[in-house]
């Protein structure tokens, strides 16, 4: 899987600003490490706001 099939709204999508755009291409794993920072912060919230019954 390329890191250019997947995509996050609110990137650019054409090739000649992306990587000024989305710095985390520059490096092999960035886009995956950037991915998982924001799925484990959505879960972190979603469990905290849970525990506190304001969801």
């Amino acid at each position: 899987m390329r890191v250019d099939d997947l995509d996050v709204p609110g990137q650019a999508a054409d090739g000649c600003c992306r990587q000024r755009m989305a710095p985390e291409l520059k490096t092999r794993y960035g886009y995956f490490v950037v991915l998982g920072v924001m799925a484990a912060t959505a879960i972190v919230l979603f469990t905290v706001l849970k525990r506190k019954y304001w969801l």
